[in-house]
């Protein structure tokens, strides 16, 4: 693998059905670039996809159970925030599996010049109403992250990340993980029983002051929410 390698990097975990939606979006994925390599990240339940399924996907990997399970109970958020880990590339592209593609990925690559970029809807003030913050309120997030009254908070929707193997980007996903000890009981809105990777990512971005924008990096992305054809 050369040194300027990218890729796609995919998690399907928790029930078979996600596997099957991995294996949907890595088909539309090569149907607009039949080069670019994509790496699966899976559970035990890979058996479920026939060998001919497989074949499409360049990698393949087994995601250890305490990376997907957190205190006892299942945290699929804990599991993104992992994603460098399993990474196999120098530039990555993390795609949830519940979408489609329906252009050439290398369209994101060329607007990603960052070590670290993802879908920001809102970002703002401690005082702000901030769109899309509707996780947690903003005096508990300020708290819990320990941030300066002037901080900005970057509202994400982490469906989207792109990443590099750089020492920043290594150093802000060891942050995600120290991050993740976020009060459930203090969550505004809640994603299940489980901890919103979103909130995560947002806070530890204040942390460090990193604006992870990029231009419309998913518009060719379908997927439920803001998503654009």
């Amino acid at each position: 693998m050369s040194k300027t390698s990218k890729g796609i990097i995919l998690i399907a975990f928790g029930k078979p059905e996600y596997l099957y939606m991995a294996y949907q979006m890595a088909l539309s994925i090569k149907a607009n670039n039949a080069d670019i390599a994509i790496q699966l990240v899976h559970d035990s339940h890979i058996g479920y996809l026939r060998p001919e399924y497989l074949q499409l996907f360049d990698h393949t990997t087994e995601l250890k159970h305490g990376h997907y399970h957190r205190n006892g109970q299942f945290e699929p958020g804990w599991a993104k925030v992992h994603a460098f880990d399993y990474s196999v590339f120098d530039r990555t592209i993390f795609l949830d599996v519940d979408g489609i593609c329906l252009k050439d990925v290398d369209a994101v690559f060329n607007q990603c010049n960052s070590f670290y970029h993802t879908e920001v809807i809102g970002k703002g003030g401690y005082d702000e109403d901030i769109h899309y913050a509707h996780w947690a309120k903003n005096n508990d997030t300020w708290e819990h992250f320990d941030l300066d009254k002037d901080a900005t908070f970057y509202a994400v929707q982490s469906s989207f990340q792109y990443f590099d193997k750089s020492k920043e980007a290594k150093n802000l996903f060891k942050k995600f993980k120290e991050n993740f000890d976020y009060p459930v009981d203090k969550l505004k809105n809640h994603w299940g029983g489980c901890m919103p990777d979103e909130l995560i990512i947002g806070g530890t971005l204040a942390q460090i002051g990193h604006d992870p924008s990029v231009n419309n990096p998913v518009t060719f992305f379908g997927h439920k929410g803001n998503r654009k054809p």
